[in-house]
């Protein structure tokens, strides 16, 4: 008996030995368009950097953390599996309702303001048609936002959530392969 404690005690606390596969399916009940809606915020926040440098040819390890990006999955799954646990019902239902309007044409209007605007193929864009500097734009404009204090909630809920799932996951996993 005292030897299993020694054991657990060198071991660590039981949250910190690290996830790894995930063996049963999620149940966080985010709709696609939800889904695709995080995806894109994710890949907002920590997007993959561009290989410029001879220097990271040298060291694998290197490399294959500048290609990763919370993007990938399956981070927006677990980002999402974490919020519907740990949030607030109040909190989960203004991230839901974010992630729908994001989702839409009808909604990105009212969140992105003329960001979502887009003389190309379609004249208002969902944010995952958005280009990546107008994403950008966008959540640094919430980060911002005094006006409307649940879009700002909104912005820090998922940006915590996201970097402590994406960073936890990163050191704990090897890098997702593009």
């Amino acid at each position: 008996m005292e030897e299993d404690k020694k054991q657990r005690r060198r071991q660590g606390h039981p949250l910190l030995w690290g996830g790894g596969a995930r063996t049963e399916p999620y149940t966080h009940g985010f709709s696609n368009t939800q889904m695709m809606a995080l995806t894109a915020v994710c890949g907002t926040l920590v997007p993959s950097l561009p290989p410029d440098g001879h220097y990271l040819a040298d060291d694998k390890a290197v490399w294959d953390s500048s290609l990763a990006s919370a993007a990938y999955p399956p981070v927006p799954d677990e980002v999402a599996q974490l919020m519907s646990a740990m949030c607030l019902r109040e909190a989960l239902t203004l991230v839901r309702m974010v992630l729908w309007l994001l989702g839409t044409r009808l909604g990105m209007p009212a969140l992105g303001g003329a960001r979502c605007l887009s003389w190309s193929s379609q004249f208002v864009q969902r944010f995952t048609e958005m280009s990546v500097d107008r994403r950008e734009d966008a959540l640094r404009w919430w980060s911002r936002e005094t006006m409307l204090p649940p879009l700002r909630l909104f912005f820090l809920l998922v940006k915590v959530f996201c970097l402590y799932v994406f960073y936890s996951w990163f050191r704990d996993q090897t890098c997702p392969k593009v």
